[in-house]
């Protein structure tokens, strides 16, 4: 799924976030569970 959002950062990020609160967890406390996952991800995409 990272690698497909690598390609996909462009689109709206929702898209994919939809089944992301299943299986993913915010990092922070009060950080809605899809603001977390873009976190998750921003960090796999920087170098």
């Amino acid at each position: 799924m990272l690698e497909a959002a690598e390609f996909e950062i462009g689109c709206p990020i929702a898209a994919m976030a939809a089944e992301a609160p299943r299986t993913l967890k915010p990092r922070r406390n009060g950080r809605s569970r899809i603001f977390g996952w873009s976190e998750i991800i921003t960090d796999q995409l920087k170098p």
